[in-house]
Parts: structure tokens; sequence; C-alpha cells
């Protein structure tokens, strides 16, 4: 029985240790690195459609999405929410930081970023 203490012991010092290096971890990761990761999966992403809805999820940081005419669900920024209006067009292409809004004869280039 002492034996069993003393591995549960070391079991659960092993498992501390990991806790606190993945929390330290966290904490060193700069903002500037948190930043580079955003902007890479925002260059991966490509889509286009038209707006369907537009709304923000409260439960969600308050993060804004909108939904295109093919149900996809597109997580972005305040700024190009606001400009954003139910029916336009809209195309961001794979690799680029901005997306293109087209409303009747008007076109916008909004940055992502």
């Amino acid at each position: 029985m002492g034996f069993l203490i003393k591995y549960m012991k070391k079991i659960g010092f092993l498992i501390f240790i990991f806790i606190l290096v993945i929390i330290i971890r966290g904490f060193c990761t700069s903002n500037q690195d948190k930043y580079n990761r955003n902007l890479s999966f925002l260059k991966k992403e490509d889509y286009s459609g038209v707006v369907i809805k537009k709304y923000i999820e409260k439960e969600n940081h308050n993060r804004s999405f909108f939904i295109l005419n093919d149900n996809s669900k597109i997580s972005i920024n305040k700024d190009a929410y606001e400009i954003l209006q139910l029916g336009d067009s809209i195309l961001k292409e794979k690799n680029k930081l901005f997306i293109m809004i087209f409303r009747g004869s008007v076109s916008f280039k909004v940055k992502l970023e």
C-alpha cells in the first residue's frame, strides 16, 4: 500500500509539472505570434457568394459572422462587418488579406487585418 501512495504522488507531481509547462507556454506566446497565426489562417480562406445573414455571437466573445447563400458561416472583423450589407456579393481569394464587396455597380476593397 505504501508503494501505491508513493507511485500516486509521483504521478500527481508529473501531472502538475505538465500542466505548469502548458500554462507557462501559453503566457509566453506573444501577441505577435497569435496575430501571425491569425493572418496565416485568413490567407488560407477563400469564399464567394451573396450575404444572406449577418450577426454577432455574444456568447462567442462578440465575434461577427455572416452567412453566404451556400450556407457557409464566415467570421469577419468588425470593420468589414459594419460595411457589409445583406444582398452584397462578396469575394475572398486564397492568399489575399482583403475581401471584395460588390453592391450594385459599386465595389469595396476591405482589409481583413
